[in-house]
C-alpha cells in the first residue's frame, strides 16, 4: 500500500471511529436468539414463516477497499466478492456511494473490535431460513448488513429502492458463510432473493422497513405472488410493578413484525424484531437492561387467554385480534426466569401448555 493510501486509511478510520453505532439490544429482550427459540405447536399453528433477526452494533467499516459497479440501474451500492489473501484471511469491500470500504479477517478469528466488529458472526447463523440479517444503524449514517447464508444457499441478490441491486456470495468468519453490505441511509432494501449453487431461485423475502433498517420475516417460494393484506395494531399491558407497556404489531406481505418501545429512559429506543418472542432467562439480562420484557406472540385462533408462568409470579393475558390473526402478549419486568406457558380456551380448558427446559 502507498503512502498516500495509507494516509487516506488512517484518516478514514479515524473519522469513522469517532461514529457511535446506536445501541440495539435486542437479544436481551427477546432472550436467546436461537437456544430459545423453540417448535411449539398450539402457540405457532398457521404461523408464518417467521426469521430470527437479530439486529446487533457493529461499528462501521474502516479501511479500503476496490470499488465494483453493483448490477442494475443504480451504483450507489457496490459489492465485491469476498476473496482471501496470501496469509488465508478472508477480504470483504465494496463501496457506498463512492465512498471504498474493505475488511480482513481470518476463518478462525472473532474479532470484537477495530474498524469492524464481527463478534456477532462468531454467534450467529441463518438458522433454517435461507438468509437472515444483521445489522448497525448509527442515525443518519449508512446500514452495515453482515448476512447470513444457509447451507444449501450460493447467492443472494438484494434489490434496492434505487434500482439498483447488490449481488452478495459468502464469505466465511468463525465456520459461518456471511456476507458484508454498506447501505446509504436514503436506501432501502427492497426484496432479497435467494439462489442454489447451480443457480436456480431457492425463495424470496419482502423486508419490513423500520427505523431505517430492513427485517427479514416472510420467505416464499419461487414465483409465488405474497397477497397477506396489511394489518397493525398495539398491544398494551402493565406490568407486576406497575409499568405501562405496549407492542406495535405490523402484519403485510413482509409477514409479522412487531416494535417493543421501553419507556422514556436515557439511551432507550424502540426494538423492531420480526420472529416470535422468547422469555429471557436472569442470566440473559444485559449490563444496562430495559425495563420490561415483552413475552408471548401470535398464537391459535382457538386461545382466549394465556398463563405465563415466570419466577415472579404468573402472567395471565387475553388475546387480542389484529388482522386476520390472534396474539397473546404478556409484560414482565426484569430480571425472571420462564417456567412456561399455558393456553386456554374460553370455556377454561387447556388447549397446549409448554414447559421451559431446566438450564442444566
Amino acid at each position: 500500500m502507498t503512502d498516500d493510501e495509507l494516509a487516506l486509511q488512517r484518516d478514514l478510520d479515524e473519522e469513522l471511529n469517532r461514529l457511535q453505532p446506536r445501541p440495539v439490544p435486542t437479544e436481551a429482550v427477546y432472550g436467546r436468539a436461537r437456544e430459545l427459540r423453540r417448535t411449539r405447536r398450539m402457540w405457532a399453528a398457521g404461523v408464518l414463516a417467521t426469521a430470527a433477526v437479530v439486529g446487533t452494533s457493529l461499528p462501521i467499516l474502516g479501511s479500503m477497499g476496490l470499488r465494483q459497479n453493483a448490477a442494475g440501474g443504480g451504483q450507489a451500492v457496490t459489492v465485491n466478492t469476498p476473496h482471501t489473501d496470501k496469509k488465508g484471511r478472508y477480504v470483504f469491500s465494496g463501496s457506498e456511494e463512492g465512498k471504498r470500504w474493505s475488511t480482513t479477517v481470518a476463518p478462525g478469528d472473532c474479532p470484537s473490535s477495530g474498524s469492524f466488529n464481527l463478534n456477532v458472526a462468531c454467534n450467529a447463523s441463518s438458522g433454517s431460513d435461507p438468509a437472515e440479517l444483521s445489522y448497525a444503524a448509527p442515525a443518519g449514517l449508512p446500514t452495515t448488513y453482515a448476512i447470513y447464508f444457509r447451507s444449501d444457499i450460493a447467492r443472494i441478490d438484494m434489490t434496492l429502492s434505487d434500482g439498483g441491486q447488490a449481488t452478495l456470495v459468502p464469505g466465511i468468519v468463525r465456520g459461518n458463510r456471511v456476507a458484508l453490505v454498506v447501505i446509504p441511509p436514503k436506501i432501502e432494501i427492497t426484496r432479497v432473493d435467494v439462489f442454489a449453487a447451480d443457480g436456480s431461485p431457492v425463495g424470496f423475502s419482502i423486508p419490513f422497513q423500520a427505523d431505517g433498517m430492513a427485517h427479514l420475516a416472510m420467505w416464499y417460494q419461487p414465483g409465488q405472488t405474497p397477497t397477506q393484506p396489511e394489518a397493525s395494531g398495539t398491544i398494551t399491558g402493565i406490568t407486576q410493578k406497575g409499568e405501562h407497556a405496549s407492542v406495535g404489531v405490523r402484519i403485510g406481505p413482509f409477514g409479522i413484525c412487531y416494535t417493543v418501545a421501553q419507556r422514556s429512559t436515557p439511551g432507550a429506543v424502540p426494538i423492531t424484531n420480526c420472529r416470535p418472542f422468547s422469555a429471557a432467562a436472569s442470566d440473559d439480562v444485559p449490563p444496562n437492561p430495559p425495563d420490561w420484557v415483552a413475552l408471548g406472540g401470535l398464537v391459535d385462533d382457538r386461545v382466549d387467554h394465556v398463563d405465563f408462568a415466570l419466577t415472579t409470579g404468573t402472567i395471565r393475558v387475553q388475546t387480542v385480534r389484529i388482522g386476520a390473526y390472534s396474539f397473546a402478549v404478556g409484560f414482565a419486568d426484569y430480571s425472571f426466569t420462564s417456567l412456561g406457558e399455558t393456553a386456554y380456551d374460553a370455556s377454561g380448558h387447556v388447549i397446549d401448555r409448554e414447559q421451559t427446559p431446566s438450564k442444566s
